[in-house]
């Protein structure tokens, strides 16, 4: 699909994308299990609702640490 998206008017891949992406989110959102993704340097970049239930940690309080410093208190 991504490969159809490169080939496409950018106006209307980015459409596309934009679309892709609030699906994507949609999912996160409703996902019962906690989710979370990691940026190149090891550091959080997602955290879904579930995380935060389940692991007691706003996403305020863990984008961008490393996921390492989960453990230690922010600040």
């Amino acid at each position: 699909h991504l490969a159809r998206l490169l080939d496409e008017e950018p106006r209307t891949a980015a459409a596309k994308i934009s679309e892709i992406n609030a699906q994507l989110a949609a999912l996160l959102d409703a996902s019962p299990l906690p989710i979370f993704s990691l940026d190149a340097e090891g550091r959080i970049a997602t955290w879904n609702p579930a995380a935060e239930r389940g692991l007691g940690q706003t996403p305020a309080a863990v984008l961008g640490r490393p996921l390492a410093g989960l453990a230690e208190p922010a600040g």
